[in-house]
């Protein structure tokens, strides 16, 4: 499998997690329940933080053959 390939996997992944933060968000914006409320917090910030390194990975796995690009330091070997 090409980076570019992988590269693809990973935005399919990050689609999925952005929609489902989108359906917590939906969620926490319904319930006024405070211990639920921190509950779909939690997974919010969790998969949010997911959702960015995903993203970041699809950019690097993408670009990662072009010439000039500067990587992201954090993916850096």
């Amino acid at each position: 499998m090409k980076l570019k390939e992988l590269a693809v996997s990973y935005r399919n992944s990050a689609h999925i997690l952005a929609v489902r933060i989108a359906r917590l968000k939906q969620e926490w914006a319904q319930t006024e329940d405070p211990q639920v409320r921190r509950g779909l917090e939690l997974r919010i910030e969790t998969l949010t933080a997911m959702y960015r390194e995903t993203r970041d990975v699809a950019v690097v796995c993408e670009r990662y053959y072009e010439r000039g690009y500067c990587r992201n330091a954090k993916y850096k070997i």
